[in-house]
């Protein structure tokens, strides 16, 4: 199998010199549509230790979540 991948950061924590501006844009459902529209058939979900474990052994479930729904959006549309 010949992967054809693309990264996807919509989930990574980035140095924001403008707090008013931000360092990346949330992905949608629709965004991985589009991914796969191009010719992709899969993406590197780019994820942030710093956000997974903010505190050493404490993880943040609900960016837990939204990493899984990434997954799941990506796998919907025939994304590895």
């Amino acid at each position: 199998m010949l992967l054809r991948g693309i990264n996807v950061n919509g989930l990574v924590e980035y140095y924001q010199p403008d707090p008013s501006m931000p360092a990346v844009l949330p992905q949608t459902k629709d965004d991985f549509r589009r991914i796969a529209r191009l010719g992709f058939n899969s993406v590197r979900l780019l994820v942030s230790w710093s956000k997974l474990q903010p505190t050493r052994g404490s993880y943040d479930t609900a960016y837990v979540a939204r990493v899984k729904r990434q997954v799941r959006w990506a796998a919907d549309h025939g994304l590895y």
